[in-house]
């Protein structure tokens, strides 16, 4: 990229920095001012952060985090890419930070953040950090429990190969493009809609797997550890896909459906030992259906799917 291009982009480019580890905003402004950028916001607590991401010209999150942070951080990320926090769940998003060991660095990776920066910071690490996911930002990956970046560099063995989402870029619409907030509202809006029809198929794909995993033991009474996990797990994904496809008018019955089963499922779940066999059998034979009109409404094999 053309150095006066990007230096010019970043002058009108738009970051939100949270500072959850309380540094000073007067070091915040100045590192900005150093690096280009003219156009920083400084948010000190959650309720704020909610208000600034109902702006669609926001282009950028960077979360500033001490060591007690990470478990915060990563949810704040997490719910802005299932669409719970803000309007853009595709939105740029920094953590910067002190060195730590693994576990919190998983915290961050598996939320869907985009890149990390280590302390200490400089105007030429940000830099380096905006051009590069201003052109080379990785596509998105969906899965029943992951939005964000793919960092796979081959698929595991035995596994489906999920396609990846081009996923829209505000910085890039910012900085190269200097798209009006209309252009990158359509954008958010049509990958908004493929995310979730990668998000239900991949949780008829999980329906399917879980259920086949969890019922055999489930229905001879064996309700051991990781059955019982895989029974919670169906019933969280039953639940939102629910939520998510009543939103939908076009997908009404479907949503009557799974929303049956998940109410059954948290029926199991809050009283395991007290649910017959026949409960079960029954349990076990819908969601097998509820899981076939999910696939077939996504793919598009009916126009609308069959009321139970």
């Amino acid at each position: 990229m053309d150095a006066a291009v990007f230096s010019q982009g970043l002058q009108r480019t738009w970051v939100s920095i949270l500072l959850m580890d309380g540094s000073p905003i007067s070091y915040w402004r100045s590192i900005c001012h150093t690096t280009g950028l003219r156009r920083p916001s400084f948010i000190s607590d959650f309720s704020h952060l909610k208000t600034e991401l109902t702006h669609e010209d926001v282009d950028c999150l960077l979360i500033t985090i001490s060591e007690k942070g990470f478990v915060a951080a990563g949810r704040t990320v997490r719910a802005i890419r299932n669409g719970q926090l803000g309007r853009d769940p595709f939105l740029p998003i920094i953590i910067a930070m002190d060195a730590t060991g693994p576990d919190n660095v998983r915290i961050l990776i598996d939320s869907g953040v985009d890149g990390v920066l280590l302390r200490p910071l400089s105007s030429g690490k940000i830099c380096d950090q905006l051009r590069l996911l201003t052109r080379h930002r990785k596509p998105f990956v969906v899965t029943s429990d992951y939005i964000g970046p793919n960092r796979r560099q081959t698929s595991r063995p035995g596994s489906a190969d999920i396609p990846l989402l081009n996923a829209p870029n505000a910085l890039h619409d910012r900085i190269v493009e200097n798209a009006t907030s209309k252009t990158r509202a359509a954008r958010r809006n049509e990958a908004w809609n493929e995310m979730m029809r990668q998000r239900l198929m991949r949780y008829a794909e999980n329906m399917r797997f879980l259920a086949d995993r969890s019922f055999p033991s489930v229905l001879q009474g064996d309700l051991n550890t990781e059955a019982l996990k895989d029974m919670r797990r169906l019933a969280v994904i039953a639940e939102d896909a629910w939520k998510r496809l009543n939103a939908d008018g076009d997908a009404e019955p479907l949503a009557r459906q799974i929303g049956d089963v998940a109410q059954r499922m948290r029926s199991f779940i809050q009283a395991p030992t007290e649910i017959s066999r026949d409960f079960l059998t029954h349990l076990q034979t819908d969601l097998g259906r509820s899981e076939h009109s999910l696939t077939a409404f996504l793919s598009g094999a009916v126009s609308e799917p069959p009321s139970q």
